[in-house]
């Protein structure tokens, strides 16, 4: 068993690791040159248009995502085994992988879109 140092065991951080501060420190002969600390996180503000009305909306992390095939998972697995000069092979192939990924990330799925 291999015993911590001394620092490690009182602080908590192992020796030959500095800590700094949260917001750093900035000399007092470059602040007299103008510059400044900056925040690191960008302010949450709405932003307008010229008539005050919002351009930009907040997407709560509730929104529950659609997708709609245009056929059930048998007729596209079927079209993707069509030749791969064939347009229709790769749309059915593309929609056969937007199913996976919906399935992966608990998206809605509805089926027969061209009905």
């Amino acid at each position: 068993m291999v015993m911590a140092p001394e620092r490690e065991r009182q602080t908590g951080v192992p020796e030959g690791v500095t800590q700094r501060a949260e917001t750093p420190e900035i000399p007092e002969h470059i602040e007299k040159l103008g510059v400044s600390a900056t925040q690191s996180q960008m302010p949450v503000s709405i932003v307008t248009d010229n008539q005050g009305q919002p351009v930009i909306q907040q997407q709560s992390n509730a929104s529950v995502v659609t997708i709609t095939l245009p056929h059930d998972s048998t007729q596209l697995t079927n079209a993707s085994k069509g030749s791969v000069s064939d347009s229709s092979t790769w749309s059915a192939f593309f929609w056969l992988r937007m199913f996976k990924i919906a399935i992966l990330k608990g998206w809605r799925v509805l089926v027969g879109g061209n009905k």
